[in-house]
């Protein structure tokens, strides 16, 4: 770590000292559980719940675009379509990239069960 950074925070050692499965915290990661749960019934329900997903990994790929200052409109967003033929801009592409990264990313960690490699790191940055 930076040593100018050291002087205004410091790593805490694992395990931590406190206690962190209070009865707050509990008590929302069963409210968050029951959401989730609703969440997952009413996604069921969609006759193609694959429509949910495409749009929530596009303005996921916007809003991280935007940090490295591409900016495109909600209206480009929405007209990336899969693949990238017949995007116009630049900043289209990007967007249309990262979520291909993603998607990547995604199918990478089903067929290893969650674990995350350096082949699937990888792949994700060759598909940027």
């Amino acid at each position: 770590m930076d040593s100018r950074l050291e002087q205004f925070y410091q790593i805490p050692s694992l395990p931590l000292d406190v206690d962190v499965e209070t009865k707050i915290v509990l008590k929302e990661v069963a409210h968050a559980y029951r959401a989730i749960s609703n969440l997952k019934s009413e996604a069921a329900r969609i006759p193609n719940p694959g429509i949910l997903i495409n749009t929530l990994s596009l303005q996921e790929a916007q809003a991280s675009s935007e940090i490295e200052n591409i900016v495109t409109s909600q209206d480009e967003v929405f007209q990336i379509g899969p693949g990238q033929a017949g995007l116009t801009s630049p900043n289209q592409k990007e967007v249309a990239s990262y979520r291909d990264s993603l998607f990547c990313g995604f199918e990478g960690l089903k067929r290893t069960k969650g674990l995350l490699t350096n082949n699937i790191m990888i792949s994700m940055f060759e598909v940027l």
